[in-house]
């Protein structure tokens, strides 16, 4: 049996900074350097109907397909690339305290506190570089896969703002 995963960051969740953006002040973010891969939705449904309708494009033996974006991209990028597509203007970012992102995640992602700080570590790890979620292994063998199902690039989070824009306004 054919698996789909996604152990990467979906495009989605630059909507948590929504408000910010649209009234355009500044945005407070913890990690800003962290850098994720930004899935689009699509991208895991055409992987899903892909897989589901029995494609070849597995190698023998291949039953995991971690979905992943088309690109790394830090937190703070993405939240520039929706200023700029989006608001046609620059986004100022401020540095958080831990304590308040989980309070922010708790309020916006309707999580556990344990849950809230388990993606805080996470993110700082990310932004230290000391996780292997993102390495060649996983990240650039995944998009590899990715692409071989899609016979095109892996759709990148600029392009995928272009098309949702309407999500953030």
């Amino acid at each position: 049996m054919d698996i789909l995963t996604s152990g990467g960051c979906f495009a989605t969740n630059a909507t948590l900074w929504r408000e910010e953006l649209r009234q355009g002040v500044e945005v407070k973010l913890w990690a800003p350097g962290a850098e994720f891969d930004w899935v689009a939705p699509e991208g895991v449904g055409e992987d899903a109907g892909i897989i589901l309708a029995g494609s070849k494009a597995l190698k023998e033996g291949e039953v995991v397909v971690d979905v992943v974006g088309g690109e790394l991209a830090s937190r703070r990028e993405v939240l520039q690339t929706v200023g700029r597509v989006v608001f046609m203007r620059e986004v100022e970012i401020w540095a958080v305290e831990e304590g308040e992102t989980v309070r922010f995640y708790r309020k916006g992602l309707g999580i556990r506190e344990i849950s809230a700080r388990t993606l805080v570590e996470q993110q700082r790890e990310r932004e230290k570089g000391d996780d292997t979620l993102y390495g060649e292994v996983y990240y650039g063998e995944s998009a590899v896969i990715v692409e071989r199902f899609l016979w095109r690039p892996v759709m990148k989070f600029e392009e995928w703002v272009r098309k949702n824009w309407e999500r953030f306004v």
